[in-house]
């Protein structure tokens, strides 16, 4: 028998310790709220401050496994409550217990803070898939969202990316993986490794 992880470790700065304060009450609210739900969508993950009290940067990280929908959720729920903008994105791994095929990979999410809403996605194995076809360029996906108040990201991808996140960094055949955001309003955390909490 094997078991399958889903691994991540992200950083969003909220840009002020206040704002990140009032995420981490907000995150135990919602977790409280899901506790009641037949369909949880804000576990799988812990939540907390990188630096300390006076920081800004929440920290969002798998225990063991984690569910990489409920992170995006809770984001756009964050981006509501606190009124962020900005592009954000970060990288999920998939491992297993035994080495199964098709059982390792990974990937990164864009969010649009200010759209609430998710602009993007990219996954090593479709990339790979299309990478032996000729076809690696078309590897970044976008999508349209379910309904305006649409707070996920919806299954079914368009076949081109969506204005204004064309240049994210996509993978070709030839190079190597690599994605860059900035936004002076929400940081990405795509290419930072996983950080140690102050004591």
């Amino acid at each position: 028998m094997a078991d399958y992880f889903t691994h991540f470790s992200c950083l969003l700065d909220v840009g002020a310790a206040e704002k990140a304060a009032r995420a981490i009450n907000f995150f135990v609210a919602l977790q409280d709220e899901d506790d009641q739900s037949d369909e949880p969508q804000f576990h799988g993950f812990d939540l907390s401050r990188q630096d300390g009290p006076d920081s800004s940067i929440l920290w969002t990280r798998d225990d063991d496994s984690g569910n990489v929908e409920n992170v995006i959720a809770v984001v756009l729920r964050l981006a509501e409550e606190l009124d962020l903008t900005g592009l954000w994105g970060f990288e999920h791994s998939n491992t297993c217990s035994r080495p199964r095929l098709d059982a390792f990979g990974g990937g990164a999410y864009v969010t649009d803070l200010g759209a609430r809403k998710c602009v993007g996605w990219v996954n090593t194995q479709t990339w790979l898939a299309a990478a032996l076809t000729g076809g690696g360029h078309r590897c970044l996906k976008s999508f349209e969202p379910r309904s305006a108040s649409s707070q996920s990201c919806p299954l079914r991808p368009r076949t081109r990316p969506a204005a204004g996140i064309a240049n994210l960094g996509f993978m070709t055949p030839g190079g190597m993986p690599y994605m860059t955001i900035s936004s002076a309003s929400a940081k990405s955390s795509a290419s930072a490794s996983k950080p140690e909490p102050s004591a």
